[in-house]
């Protein structure tokens, strides 16, 4: 019988961070990028924890309840990381959250969530590599 990769809940303040990343170093996970295509992505980067979570702890809402009714909020965001009570990300530690993100869901995630974390990923990857050369050029 093979072996279900475990699930488990991620910190909304860690989506937000996450969220606050993105906006504040123009990366672009999609093609129409605005702040409302940002709430977009983030809210369903938490759906799919939550989803993930609730599935495989159904009966146990110390696990999900956290999420339950999560809504990323740009401008809430950016007063609770101002506030302190979230972490402020820098590119490593964004695609460390992407890749937790991803790990956190586990086997229980649709194509179409596979391709909004591999776009987000392109997206940040590509962030450091214009990064890095305009330094080289500066």
């Amino acid at each position: 019988m093979p072996q279900t990769e475990p699930v488990f809940a991620i910190a909304p303040a860690l989506f937000n961070s996450l969220g606050i990343y993105i906006y504040s170093h123009h990366v672009k996970p999609t093609k129409a990028f605005s702040e409302a295509s940002l709430e977009l992505v983030i809210n369903q980067l938490a759906r799919m924890n939550f989803s993930a979570v609730k599935a495989m702890y159904p009966n146990d809402t110390d696990y999900w309840s956290g999420l339950k009714g999560y809504h990323f909020n740009l401008t809430a965001a950016m007063l609770g990381e101002l506030a302190g009570n979230q972490l402020h990300l820098n590119h490593d530690k964004a695609l460390q959250t992407l890749a937790l993100i991803r790990e956190s869901v586990g086997q229980l995630h649709t194509s179409g969530d596979t391709a909004l974390m591999e776009e987000l990923e392109t997206s940040l990857k590509a962030q450091k590599s214009r990064l890095l050369t305009e330094q080289q050029t500066a």
